[in-house]
């Protein structure tokens, strides 16, 4: 998911904190229960981002 795509998702939303809600989008097709994370990763470079529990 890019960065472009995670602001227009997101527009009231800074990126610079821990604890705001974000929205994603899901893109394995499969119903699954929503997840709190303890840290989201995200690599600008990959264009990736990975959720830690």
């Amino acid at each position: 998911m890019s960065e472009q795509l995670l602001v227009d998702l997101n527009p009231n939303q800074r990126f610079d904190r821990a604890g705001d809600r974000i929205v994603v989008v899901e893109t394995g097709g499969r119903t699954i229960p929503p997840v709190k994370a303890d840290r989201i990763e995200v690599d600008k470079s990959r264009q990736t981002s990975r959720i830690g529990r």
